[in-house]
């Protein structure tokens, strides 16, 4: 089955983060060149992501993040203020813990959560399991549904709501 509202979901947080990863960048006065070297990536990928080609990895985002001293929510445009945020690198063992509390909060198992996010239930044992990082797509789902900050959801920071 073909699922339009998720293509205009994934769409809505390319716009989003395209449009903050360059406006970030301008108001910094760094070049994408600048940008894609902290990054790890060439030129091409970076660009892809400020123009909404390519969604950009979480692990990227949160470099961007440290980098730029601001949340992924706001990134993510989830809010427009900031909050105070712990930089630092993807932590899988953080994420599984948040994603349990959240299943735990809502009473819900691992099939309903799965169904909520709309990703397969052994795609979400991956991540409750730390073998697998959790997409972009699946943070900013979490957070529109659950009214979950991002960063709280990566350990980022202590403060759960948006």
């Amino acid at each position: 089955m073909y699922n339009t509202a998720g293509d205009n979901n994934m769409n809505n947080i390319k716009t989003n983060i395209g449009l903050s990863l360059r406006d970030k960048r301008e108001y910094y006065g760094y070049t994408r060149k600048e940008v894609a070297k902290l990054l790890g990536v060439t030129v091409s990928v970076y660009s892809d992501f400020e123009l909404n080609r390519r969604l950009i990895p979480i692990k990227h985002l949160i470099q961007i993040s440290n980098f730029y001293n601001c949340s992924i929510d706001k990134l993510l445009g989830l809010t427009d203020g900031d909050k105070v945020i712990n930089n630092g690198e993807l932590n899988l063992k953080m994420i599984s813990q948040n994603l349990k509390i959240i299943r735990k909060d809502n009473n819900l198992n691992v099939t309903e959560l799965s169904k909520k996010l709309n990703i397969g239930q052994n795609t979400l044992y991956r991540y409750e399991r730390c073998e697998r990082t959790i997409q972009t797509y699946v943070c900013y789902d979490i957070a529109r549904k659950f009214n979950i900050s991002v960063d709280w959801l990566l350990g980022r920071t202590n403060n759960k709501d948006i």
